[in-house]
């Protein structure tokens, strides 16, 4: 194989609770340049990701060549915006027993309770903003919530913990390797 060949196959394992944020930048930059026919990205942990990781890692993978082929496989239960993570992948794989688990962005939207403000050295106390702001994380997580919904319905689906093998409804839980692997097992049986 030349070097101006792509390579057929790169396949990645995020350790959602183990890697450094960095690390996580660092993995996913290099498989994205990779220019490989096709991209496997495992998660592996259960871990709460901060939603700026999470946009960043979004905007690195929608950054890669679109003629590689993105495979995700959650090996892992995920909450909240690590599954905008498995949701862009042109085949998605889970584990059996493997659910995840978002919140409703109405909900975090109406609950957020900033404590934003300007401190008031005479009284010692915060005083309120004239206008009000979101809370960093919740801005974050409707934009991901906005991103999610072009996969599936996030406010319907929100606040519950879901199964993966509910989302073969919505058309979202297909993997070739799964299929594969039963046309094995059937065949040795």
């Amino acid at each position: 194989m030349s070097s101006s060949e792509p390579k057929e196959r790169v396949e990645i394992t995020l350790f959602l609770s183990e890697d450094s944020t960095g690390m996580l930048f660092r993995k996913v930059r290099w498989a994205a340049k990779q220019h490989s026919r096709t991209l496997k990205l495992n998660l592996v942990g259960q871990h709460h990701l901060k939603q700026d990781t999470i946009l960043i890692l979004w905007e690195i993978l929608s950054g890669r060549d679109q003629t590689t082929k993105l495979i995700t496989h959650t090996h892992s239960s995920v909450f909240d915006g690590t599954l905008l993570l498995w949701l862009m992948g042109d085949e998605r794989i889970a584990r059996v027993h493997a659910w995840f688990q978002i919140d409703s962005p109405k909900r975090l939207l109406a609950s957020d309770h900033d404590d934003f403000g300007l401190f008031d050295e005479e009284n010692g106390k915060l005083s309120p903003l004239k206008k009000k702001i979101i809370a960093p994380y919740t801005k974050d997580y409707l934009k991901i919530a906005s991103l999610m919904d072009s996969y599936i319905p996030v406010e319907q689906l929100s606040d519950a913990q879901i199964d993966f093998a509910d989302l073969e409804d919505y058309g979202l839980l297909f993997s070739t390797e799964q299929e594969e692997q039963f046309q094995k097992l059937f065949k040795a049986a």
